[in-house]
């Protein structure tokens, strides 16, 4: 599902979204003996920015990226755990009627955001920091669909 106009980009990112959090410290010994750190970050944070960025060019085309003010939509989609359902297994009419419709537990939505806003950046837009809006929220799948994020960025009036 995609859409593209010259004001607005919708499209849909299939996997279990990750979040950009804090960079981690490795120490690396040198040659000579001596110590210094990398910083690197979880590998299915790259998996994730790298697939949002590549199906977002696609949509996005060749155009150059805006530079205005934008709004931008995303609706991150999680698997239900089985703990929502009767006897832990997922069916028709097993759902749990206490079981939540949002998520609300890890991964954090701020930094889930983070993550989409890097893919983007370079691509549909020139900055994160032109974002004048921003709506976004986590939620369960529902039955027949599957974990992602449909993010829609829209161009707004200078």
């Amino acid at each position: 599902m995609f859409y593209r106009s010259e004001v607005g980009v919708v499209f849909w990112v299939s996997g279990l979204p990750a979040a950009k959090g804090s960079l981690r410290a490795v120490p690396i010994r040198r040659a000579d003996g001596s110590h210094t750190m990398r910083l690197v970050q979880d590998r299915r944070i790259s998996d994730w920015v790298a697939t949002v960025r590549t199906i977002a060019a696609q949509v996005f085309g060749p155009e150059p990226p805006w530079t205005g003010p934008v709004r931008v939509y995303v609706w991150f989609t999680f698997p239900r755990p089985k703990s929502h359902y009767r006897g832990g297994k997922p069916g028709p009419g097993r759902l749990r009627p206490d079981a939540p419709e949002s998520v609300t537990r890890r991964p954090d939505l701020d930094k889930l955001l983070r993550a989409v806003l890097d893919a983007l950046t370079g691509v549909v837009i020139a900055d994160d920091a032109q974002v004048a809006e921003i709506r976004t929220m986590k939620h369960y799948a529902a039955k027949d669909s599957s974990p992602g994020a449909s993010i829609t960025v829209w161009r707004l009036p200078k």
